[in-house]
């Protein structure tokens, strides 16, 4: 899902739960899985410098910024599927 869909929806949510007199969302963790090398940052650190090639992963500003805990995995998303379909049937 594009980050800008993802945002919008989280922002809906988020609006529903305070308008029920629940609080937002937290302590969720997104998991963006892409084939490119993501530059070796740690997001739970904050945005990277200039300088890293993560800087320029634009959408994983977006996700970082959602509240939660953000990971990018360098990954095919088939192999990340299977893999993660064999952990929840464990």
């Amino acid at each position: 899902m594009a980050p800008q869909v993802f945002e919008k929806s989280m922002s809906c949510v988020n609006n529903l739960r305070l308008q029920a007199g629940r609080g937002i969302v937290r302590d969720h963790t997104i998991y963006v899985v892409d084939i490119q090398e993501g530059g070796n940052w740690d997001w739970s650190t904050g945005e990277p410098p200039k300088d890293n090639p993560a800087y320029y992963l634009r959408f994983c500003k977006s996700y970082s910024r959602m509240g939660g805990k953000m990971n990018y995995v360098e990954c095919h998303n088939v192999a990340f599927l299977h893999h993660l379909l064999n952990a929840l049937l464990k």
